[in-house]
């Protein structure tokens, strides 16, 4: 019996042995009751998590208690929800990782479709992400320097029009109502084109029933572009030519001896040369006797002056320059008799010689046109030239007018027979 007992004791003592190890087997399990209800057991040295069915080492990030090295702890080992699963940082835009309330987390800032806050990319969020290729972003209001929803900023000839950024037009390029973007100075950049802005829009014909698509603009006369001052249209912001109706004194024609236009009326006209010389003398310049341009339509100044036959800068031997101030045979082909003195022509006739005089007929110092064999025309009368000049009291010379008064040769009044 007392070996029983010693038995039962020693059973007993076994069982008061054992009541430890079962006492420290519930203590382990009265600590992951938390997790009984997911038919959780956690190892030896471990936890339930205090507000997760997972198990965490003793004292470790998910306790629910903010420990040693630990950033956080909300009593769980997620990511997303504030705090990270090893609890070493908090809700953090950036991390890399899609906290609660991100919309998105690259972990390197800005992105194509990722704003540095963590929220998705949105022309108009008030934010330009240059990554994603916003240069602006003005909560989508066009503003002086920003286009609205399209988030860049304003550029001629984007096709956007923004009126804030000064622009009064963009069609994307030239239009015949609008300038494009193709002048580096920026002048008349999406402007109404006008011809003389500055800028150079093919597309554009500027007013007037002769107008024709601009090809050029320099915003006024220069040697290669007419400005805008005609209102006929003709020649505006075209390459200047004399002749073309426009009237450039920035422009000197093509020739050697070409001055800068004073005029140009399209053509020839009683008031200007037209461009019909290729030397360019007299081209477009205000027309004269012995300007060296034939002008048919120019008349010059004198009682008797007549419309130009002819005009060789002067004279020549087929055209009387501009030296008689009365303008009779002024610019007319020449011609003994014609009351211009042309020392450069030579009247017909075998024995003729170059003019001395020309008084439109005899004169008491000047012989007419009337000697066939052109002998003495236009020469000084001198008795014995062979010229019979009755205004230089002359009654014969070598041959006699009247047959009943024979002439010699040493006197041209009293005529006798030698």
């Amino acid at each position: 019996m007392n070996r029983m007992f010693a038995s039962i004791a020693s059973g007993a003592i076994i069982i008061v042995m054992l009541v430890p190890i079962l006492n420290s087997s519930c203590i382990f399990s009265t600590k992951t009751n938390q997790c009984d209800m997911y038919d959780i057991r956690c190892a030896p040295g471990q936890v339930c998590a205090a507000k997760q069915a997972v198990c965490i080492n003793i004292g470790g990030c998910g306790d629910g208690v903010v420990g040693p090295g630990e950033a956080c702890d909300d009593g769980n080992v997620l990511n997303g929800d504030n705090c990270s699963s090893n609890c070493t940082t908090e809700k953090l835009c950036g991390n890399g990782i899609l906290d609660l309330g991100e919309q998105c987390d690259t972990g390197i800032g800005d992105s194509r479709g990722c704003n540095h806050d963590c929220t998705f990319v949105r022309c108009g969020d008030g934010y330009a992400n240059t990554i994603a290729g916003e240069d602006c972003d003005d909560r989508g209001q066009i503003t002086s320097v920003c286009n609205g929803y399209l988030c860049t900023k304003p550029d001629c000839g984007d096709s956007f029009y923004n009126p804030l950024a000064g622009e009064a037009c963009d069609k994307g390029g030239d239009a015949d109502d609008c300038n494009g973007d193709r002048n580096s100075s920026g002048i008349g950049n999406c402007k109404k084109p006008a011809c003389g802005d500055g800028y150079y829009n093919p597309a554009y014909t500027p007013p007037g029933l002769d107008a024709k698509p601009e090809q050029c603009d320099t915003a006024g006369n220069s040697q290669t572009c007419n400005g805008v001052d005609n209102l006929t249209g003709k020649g505006n912001c075209q390459v200047p030519v004399c002749g073309d109706g426009y009237c450039n004194s920035m422009y000197t024609p093509a020739g050697l001896e070409a001055k800068p236009e004073k005029c140009d009326t399209g053509e020839n006209t009683s008031a200007c040369n037209g461009n019909d010389n290729a030397n360019g003398k007299g081209n477009c310049q205000l027309p004269a006797c012995g300007d060296g341009y034939y002008n048919s339509t120019y008349t010059p100044a004198g009682a008797e002056a007549k419309p130009e036959k002819c005009d060789a800068g002067g004279n020549s031997p087929l055209c009387n320059g501009n030296v008689n101030a009365d303008g009779k045979g002024n610019c007319q082909l020449p011609a003994c008799g014609d009351g211009y003195h042309n020392p450069a022509y030579v009247p017909p006739g075998a024995k003729a010689q170059p003019e001395q005089c020309d008084t439109a007929g005899n004169s008491t110092s000047c012989n007419g046109n009337d000697n066939a064999d052109g002998k003495g025309n236009c020469q000084f009368s001198v008795c014995g030239d062979g010229y019979y000049n009755p205004a230089d009291d002359e009654q014969c010379d070598q041959t006699a007018p009247n047959p009943n008064v024979p002439c010699g040769a040493k006197t041209c009044s009293m005529c006798k027979c030698s």
